[in-house]
């Protein structure tokens, strides 16, 4: 039997990192037969019938996974960064450390990297990662940054983020998730928007988490946001009215500190036309909300996996982009001109992008569909290095 032990240190409500890692597990089972995979997590998600792995919990049976595992992949979002915390990178590398204490093999999967902007952080990054046997990340940017902080001496090789190549569930199983919704399919057209708190980052020792739960946003920061969550209102309303659609508020990430659904609504008590929007708030596995987007004619999301899945599913969508990795894919799909920037939104800009897209619909597919096919090839041969690690 072969062991491989998995470290994102992503959280169980966040449905990107769900995404990430149910697809990373698909992947790996089909091609790797007699496997057994462990992921370092505490949280029930990762342990499902759906994802058929075995959690770790505590210390000591972190170490003696570690001890036993034949391969350590490091992997699954953005995990590379110091902008959430300056602690966070020491905590991401912590794991790596122990692996290579232990003579294992550990493989970074396919990361997007940074912002890296701390002295420690750099310098962590440099050291520790140039331990690793194989490096694999999403984009080019992020092999430039790894370049930057002097990672040099394993392979850096470009492939694509896991969660494009997820497969989703059948339309009848999306027929009765949105059946509990009361939206049946061809009545309207559905609009999906995904939204999530932002300006209220900034660096720090304490995690983003804290800083929320006391209050402690940056100066004018609560504005920004305030007025931000008033223009997706009325570009809602907009859209409803334009095209007689039903907008469909999809939270990706819940909890404290993120509240995506919680802000969701927030957003639907500001439109005029609420009755015509719903919040997508259903219990579901990362392929069932994938179905579940792919019914939309439009999708707008702030979340970089949400536009992931999105236009994996061939849904012409508009990205409001907080970090250069959402700029980033939009251009690996050669669809940068429906990116905008969240620092410079203005409603006028967002009602005249989702004009343009909706009137070239077709045309916006018929383009993703060989790019999207293109990456999940990409993100599939991340199997090819774990098997050329595990010499199989």
């Amino acid at each position: 039997m072969i062991r491989i032990t998995i470290w994102s240190g992503g959280t169980g409500s966040n449905r990107g990192d769900q995404a990430i890692f149910s697809a990373i597990v698909e992947a790996l089972k089909s091609a790797i037969p007699n496997l057994e995979i462990r992921i370092l997590s505490i949280n029930p998600f990762f342990s499902s019938k759906d994802n058929a792995v075995i959690p770790v919990r505590g210390i000591w049976d972190t170490l003696v996974t570690l001890w036993k595992t034949d391969l350590l992949l490091w992997g699954g979002g953005c995990l590379l960064q110091d902008q959430s915390s300056i602690l966070y990178i020491p905590w991401q590398l912590s794991r790596v450390v122990l692996a290579k204490l232990f003579g294992k093999p550990v493989m970074c999967y396919a990361q997007g990297i940074g912002p890296i902007r701390t002295w420690l952080g750099r310098l962590l990054s440099r050291i520790v990662v140039n331990q690793i046997d194989l490096i694999t990340v999403r984009d080019k940017e992020s092999k430039k940054i790894l370049k930057e902080v002097g990672v040099k001496r394993p392979p850096i090789c470009v492939t694509a983020d896991p969660a494009v190549a997820l497969k989703p569930v059948g339309q009848k199983q999306v027929d009765t998730l949105l059946s509990k919704l009361d939206i049946v399919e061809g009545d309207r057209p559905l609009i999906g928007i995904s939204v999530r708190r932002w300006f209220h980052y900034h660096f720090t020792t304490l995690p983003v988490k804290f800083n929320v739960k006391h209050d402690r946003w940056p100066e004018g920061a609560r504005n920004k946001f305030e007025d931000f969550k008033k223009m997706i209102a009325k570009a809602a309303d907009f859209m409803i009215k334009k095209w007689n659609a039903r907008v469909i508020f999809i939270p990706m990430v819940l909890g404290v500190g993120e509240e995506d659904d919680r802000i969701s609504k927030e957003i639907i008590e500001l439109m005029a036309n609420k009755r015509d929007a719903v919040l997508f708030d259903l219990d579901c596995s990362p392929r069932e909300l994938m179905g579940v987007i792919g019914r939309m004619e439009l999708f707008i999301g702030v979340r970089m996996h949400s536009t992931i899945l999105a236009t994996a599913m061939n849904v012409p969508s508009i990205a409001l982009y907080y970090q250069p990795k959402g700029k980033s894919y939009f251009g690996m799909i050669d669809q940068e001109q429906f990116a905008i920037n969240i620092h410079d939104l203005n409603f006028n800009d967002l009602i005249g992008k989702t004009e343009l897209i909706w009137s070239i619909k077709d045309q916006v597919k018929s383009e993703l569909k060989p790019k999207i096919k293109n990456l999940q090839k990409s993100a599939l041969s991340n199997v090819i290095f774990v098997k050329k690690l595990l010499r199989y």
